[in-house]
C-alpha cells in the first residue's frame, strides 16, 4: 500500500491511550487544604538559612507532599536548594534546566500533574468517569 497511515490504527478504549477521548482514566485527587502529614526534617549535613527552611515547610504541607512520602526528602531538599541557588543570583543554564526537572518530578508544576493524572480538590459527586482514588490527609 502507498501512503497511508503509519502505525497501529488508534484505540481510543485503552486507559492509557493518547487518543482517548473521554474521562474513564483513573485520577488521584489531592487534598486542596494541602497535606495534614507531619513535615519531616530536613536532611542533615548543610545549615539551611531560615528562607530554606520556610520554603521546606510550604512544600511539605502543599497538597502535593499528599503524594509524596519520606523517600523524597532527598529530592524536596535538593529542589529547595536549587530554588535558594537560584533566588541568590548564584544561576546557570543547567541550574535553571535541573530546577525546572525537580519541579516536573515533584509534580510540582500543571502539565506534570497533569500526566501523571493527579488534580488538586475534591472527587466529582456524580462519579463521572471511572474510578476515583483520593489520598488521605490524615496523619
Amino acid at each position: 500500500m502507498i501512503g497511508g497511515a503509519r502505525g497501529p490504527k488508534p484505540q481510543p478504549h485503552k486507559p492509557r491511550s493518547r487518543h482517548r477521548i473521554d474521562e474513564a482514566a483513573e485520577w488521584t485527587y489531592l487534598p486542596p487544604e494541602g497535606c495534614a502529614d507531619p513535615i519531616p526534617d530536613p536532611p542533615k549535613g548543610r545549615a539551611w538559612s531560615d528562607h530554606e527552611l520556610e520554603h521546606w515547610r510550604e512544600l511539605w504541607s502543599s497538597p502535593v507532599a499528599a503524594a509524596w512520602d519520606e523517600q523524597m526528602a532527598g529530592l524536596v531538599a535538593t529542589y529547595v536548594i536549587a530554588v535558594s541557588a537560584t533566588l541568590t543570583g548564584r544561576v546557570s543554564a543547567q541550574l535553571v534546566g535541573e530546577t525546572r526537572q525537580l519541579a516536573n518530578d515533584l509534580l510540582l508544576t500543571p502539565g506534570a500533574m497533569a500526566r501523571a493524572r493527579y488534580r488538586i480538590g475534591v472527587p466529582p459527586a456524580d462519579g463521572h468517569g471511572a474510578s476515583i482514588h483520593s489520598l488521605s490527609v490524615s496523619a
